[in-house]
């Protein structure tokens, strides 16, 4: 609960809410399948589900909660060059991204398939951070989801459940990758099983959709 949430409370009842979204799923007491319920309000964080399987959901939906990005110099940067490697001869031809380094608002950062991950009723906003970026490492891609390695849904089956996602433009400080190939709405990586429905994506400059893998 961002109104009146604590982070050092153990967010087990309404009344012992955390204050943000990351120190909830980080927290120990959080572990395969359970539920994480959010509040109403904008969370400007990036937040990181490690390496266990569960369901964020918001409870008044995507019009009432938002997951929004850091500024871009808090904006912590992921190397994902196994995953976000091709073997393909014209790769010089458009068909590379700039760099394997992404910047997730939301990443559901798995190790193997042996996981499920579920969203439900968020905003995930960009807030064009990596437009604003400074030249040094400005190719990085700005992604509003990344999905890895894990199963699950994004976007649920009901009004309350669907996902908007907006925001995910970049600038590069090379012209020529100052192109289409830096910003994703919901980029999937590894070996990844995903459900993506009721979901509105807005304002990217690579891909709505992009599945790398």
């Amino acid at each position: 609960d961002q109104a009146t949430g604590n982070d050092a409370d153990n967010g087990s009842t309404p009344a012992l809410a955390k204050q943000t979204i990351q120190a909830m799923v980080g927290s120990a007491s959080v572990v395969n399948g359970d539920i994480v319920i959010v509040g109403d309000g904008t969370y400007i964080e990036q937040v990181r589900i490690l390496n266990k399987g569960i369901t964020l959901k918001s409870a008044n939906g995507a019009a009432s909660t938002t997951i929004k990005a850091p500024t871009y110099l808090s904006l912590t940067s992921y190397t994902e060059a196994g995953n976000l490697a091709w073997n393909d001869a014209i790769q010089g031809a458009g068909r590379a991204l700039p760099s394997d380094v992404v910047m997730p608002v939301l990443f559901l950062d798995c190790p193997n398939t042996g996981y499920t991950n579920n969203v439900y009723g968020f905003t995930i906003d960009g807030d064009n951070q990596a437009q604003i970026a400074p030249a040094a490492g400005a190719e990085k891609s700005l992604v509003g989801i990344l999905v890895k390695f894990t199963a699950g849904t994004i976007g649920g089956n009901g009004t309350n459940e669907a996902c908007i996602i907006k925001n995910c433009q970049t600038n590069c400080a090379t012209p020529w990758l100052n192109d289409d190939r830096n910003g994703y709405g919901i980029m999937v990586i590894g070996n990844s099983n995903c459900t993506i429905k009721y979901c509105t994506i807005t304002n990217y400059q690579s891909a709505g959709i992009a599945v790398i893998g």
